[in-house]
């Protein structure tokens, strides 16, 4: 940016003369509290005058479009907001949104949990069992009891746990499985224990496709036991990726 004026000089050529810079200055600079638009110029458009550097000194061009002008002359953070377009829900904390009416879309990625809950009951020696819905006991009959996929997306893990109320077992274990559509069983563990009042067990990392309206069950495979078990309770949690 340059600052100009538009007086000239018209002293007559005189060699070896200086010009009287008190009388130049008095007469013809611009006062700092006096510098008008009129007076300014700049190299290209939409620019204007700041400084980046520390400290104090000479201020140099910067880029300023159309659309930051209409967020500079704006008169708060709200007129701001407006002017790019943002409603209510930009100045919501990130752990802490409500959303009122509307819909959401785009859910893409998204982990949903579907659960199965079995009650209480009491194993028999080497018979399998299925249970799906929550708080209905294991049956020996596949597909009675399942649990639906509402939405279409990956299994991508499946939390157990074996909880034991009344007596515990001896150390035999079970082999308990996600089984989807009555058709295919992936194992979540064949390490199922009743020797405790609460064991938790991972499948790990699954990649299991499903549609909506596929469901799931789930197996168990129970050994012969010394001492049988008694009162035990299987939680399953089924996680899904959109």
């Amino acid at each position: 940016m340059t600052i100009t004026h538009d007086k000239v000089a018209t002293l007559p050529d005189e060699s070896g003369k200086e010009v009287n810079k008190d009388e130049w200055n008095a007469a013809h600079v611009v006062a700092d509290d006096t510098l008008v638009a009129a007076k300014t110029s700049f190299t290209a458009p939409d620019k204007i005058i700041s400084r980046s550097a520390a400290g104090a000194g000479a201020g140099s061009e910067f880029d300023c479009t159309s659309a930051g002008r209409a967020l500079l002359d704006d008169a708060s953070a709200a007129a701001q907001r407006t002017t790019l377009g943002l409603g209510t829900i930009a100045t919501q904390a990130s752990d802490n949104v409500s959303i009122t009416g509307g819909s959401v879309t785009g859910t893409t990625g998204v982990v949903y949990t579907l659960q199965s809950l079995s009650s209480s009951y009491n194993p028999v020696d080497g018979q399998t069992v299925y249970q799906g819905a929550v708080g209905v006991a294991p049956t020996t009959t596949a597909n009675v009891y399942v649990v639906p996929f509402p939405l279409a997306g990956t299994v991508i893990r499946a939390f157990l746990e074996i909880g034991v109320g009344g007596t515990l077992g001896t150390t035999e274990t079970s082999t308990v499985s996600f089984r989807l559509n009555n058709t295919t069983d992936t194992t979540i563990t064949a390490s199922g224990a009743y020797n405790a009042a609460r064991q938790q067990f991972d499948s790990g990392a699954l990649s299991i496709a499903v549609v909506a309206g596929d469901y799931f069950q789930i197996k168990t495979l129970h050994p012969t036991w010394v001492t049988n078990p008694t009162g035990v309770v299987h939680s399953v949690s089924v996680l899904v990726r959109t």
